[in-house]
């Protein structure tokens, strides 16, 4: 499961790409550009 607090703090802190960030938890960047979306609204 994504960890949403740890998301938007690799976001804002470093900037980090789809990719980087998939690999970062585990799953794919489908999933991570999804959660952001979600997050957004």
């Amino acid at each position: 499961m994504i960890d949403e607090i740890k998301l938007i703090t690799l976001l804002k802190e470093k900037k980090l790409s789809g990719e980087e960030l998939a690999k970062i938890f585990g799953t794919s960047r489908v999933a991570v550009w999804k959660k952001i979306t979600k997050l957004k609204t």
